[in-house]
């Protein structure tokens, strides 16, 4: 009887560390806000030197709790407001440092790291 009650304290202690969130792993990310916080990178670094592009549909993303708050938001980027490329942006953004930090991961071409100050 003893051995039964261990194996159920066992598989339940089991189950309930398997079901917590993992602390530091990406989660998924609403679309809806995913796409505002790309938009207001992409208006920030358009008022700079760039890359000036509009954002496109939103096909997935992520948050992840890092040195900061890292977002990888794989969209359609569109430029010239003819041609668009689907990429993955990576935004690390670091409050109290006020910085943000842009990758732009697309096909056929070297990243493009930006930075810039809130």
């Amino acid at each position: 009887m003893k051995f039964v009650i261990f194996l159920t304290i066992l598989a339940v202690i089991g189950f309930a560390s398997a079901s917590e969130d993992c602390a530091g792993c990406p989660e998924p990310m609403d679309l809806e806000e995913a796409k505002q916080i790309l938009d207001e990178t992409l208006f920030m670094l358009d008022s700079l030197d760039g890359p000036h592009y509009t954002s496109g549909m939103i096909h997935e993303a992520t948050k992840q709790v890092v040195a900061g708050i890292r977002y990888t938001i794989n969209c359609d980027l569109i430029e010239n407001e003819n041609k668009f490329d689907t990429c993955d942006v990576v935004i690390v953004k670091t409050p109290w440092l006020g910085e943000t930090e842009v990758t732009f991961k697309c096909p056929n071409q070297e990243d493009n790291v930006k930075s810039y100050h809130d």
